[in-house]
């Protein structure tokens, strides 16, 4: 990508991929960088303030990325990736219902996007209608069994409905190839104590959520009561 940028300086997307290619490296400042060339060669092309958004996450995750993701839509209305990144952002913010309206634009665009069912079963899961949420995390497993994200919100969803032991499945196969989440190693304790039949295991789950965040109320609670339960 940088030989062929180099070749067509004024190739906006091939530049844009030099930056999404830093950005999948882990190379957030150099992806920001490129981003911000990309943009200032063409202020009307959509990827590349989705691109500074994402980068700009990685960098400073309290940095307000809204912009740019506005921008992103109003440059392109019908960029579906747009919808689903401010879509999940709004969901960080604590905003469901702005989320949902971003998410039915994407389903009129991209019906068959999984991380569309993913979303909007986290969507439902903070706005308390359980039973939607459950619904829409299959569905967007089922679109995908490699989208790893979907197995924890899956494993949220039967949480809260109160089938630990299928929460207890799938927060296994999200923790198996993500260590660092502390909702995941929260289920996963929560549901072990639920099921009541492997308290050491849930105390080691409830203890890496809590060594990820000392400040986790839900940890602490629930590592209450599985010592409580090892009568100690």
């Amino acid at each position: 990508m940088q030989q062929a940028s180099s070749e067509d300086p004024g190739a906006v997307d091939l530049l844009y991929y030099v930056g999404e290619a830093y950005r999948l490296l882990g190379k957030y400042k150099d992806a920001f960088d490129t981003f911000k060339q990309v943009i200032e060669m063409n202020a009307n092309f959509a990827p590349g303030y989705l691109g500074r958004a994402r980068a700009q996450q990685m960098l400073d995750p309290k940095k307000d990325i809204g912009p740019d993701l506005d921008k992103a839509i109003e440059s392109d209305p019908a960029y579906a990736d747009a919808f689903l990144e401010r879509a999940a952002y709004r969901l960080v913010k604590k905003n469901p219902e702005g989320a949902l309206n971003d998410l039915q634009v994407v389903e009129s665009l991209r019906p068959d996007h999984p991380l569309l069912y993913v979303l909007r079963a986290q969507a439902y899961l903070q706005l308390g209608e359980n039973t939607q949420a459950l619904e829409n995390a299959q569905r967007g497993l089922e679109l995908d069994r490699t989208l790893l994200p979907a197995y924890l919100t899956v494993a949220q969803a039967y949480m809260v409905n109160g089938n630990y032991a299928e929460a207890l499945k799938n927060a296994r196969i999200y923790t198996l190839y993500e260590k660092k989440n502390t909702d995941a190693w929260l289920i996963l304790g929560m549901a072990l104590y639920f099921e009541g039949k492997d308290y050491n295991t849930a105390l080691n789950a409830l203890n890496e959520a809590l060594d990820l965040n000392k400040k986790l109320t839900e940890g602490y609670h629930y590592r209450g009561l599985t010592y409580l339960a090892l009568e100690d």
